[in-house]
């Protein structure tokens, strides 16, 4: 019985539903919703490791890729579908960082090699990412759901999503004035010495 429980409709804390066990595919429009809602976590999770935009945009796409075909397979489940994605990233991003490292070390003469992402810089990256996070959670639910739609794949303009709140256009931009402050300040804190 407790089994049946659990496998039935969760909703994370993120607010993605997943599917119960016993129904392990998702279609093509369920996926972009997904992907809609949370490709910019991912991007930005990548984006902490020192990963290049250009080269964080196809190591997302293709962690994005490989769930779904893992998902074809009936080789995932849908619990926590944005850590699966997160964690497939970067991985991957990982990966790729490792082999760039040797082909660079083995151009270089072993005097000149260097780690450019030293640990430090990962650890604050890291921080300045959480401190982001908590200040966005610290917003108000229209405040968080309208940085999502403007800061979706493929992001929103002010109209839009103000119609999509029921907002006035002016609202919204007060509304984003107020997300960037809190966003600039939870960011400054870390930075000052």
């Amino acid at each position: 019985m407790f089994s049946r429980v659990m496998r039935s409709w969760h909703v994370t804390k993120l607010g993605v539903a997943s599917l119960p066990a016993s129904e392990p595919h998702l279609d093509r429009g369920a996926w972009d919703k997904i992907i809609r809602s949370h490709d910019r976590r991912v991007f930005l999770s990548v984006l902490a490791l020192g990963v290049r935009p250009d080269r964080a945009r196809d190591v997302v796409q293709t962690a994005w890729t490989r769930l779904m075909e893992k998902d074809q397979r009936g080789e995932i489940t849908m619990d926590n579908i944005v850590g699966l994605a997160i964690a497939q990233a970067r991985f991957l991003a990982l990966d790729e960082l490792r082999r760039g490292d040797d082909r660079k070390r083995s151009d270089l003469h072993p005097a000149d090699a260097l780690d450019e992402f030293d640990a430090e810089r990962l650890v604050l990256g890291r921080e300045r990412l959480d401190r982001a996070m908590e200040a966005l959670q610290s917003c108000s639910p229209s405040a968080q759901r309208l940085f999502q739609l403007l800061y979706a794949e493929p992001p929103m303009s002010y109209p839009l999503a103000a119609a999509e709140l029921g907002l006035s256009v002016q609202r919204v931009r007060q509304l984003m004035c107020e997300v960037r402050k809190k966003l600039r300040v939870a960011l400054e804190e870390g930075s000052a010495p």
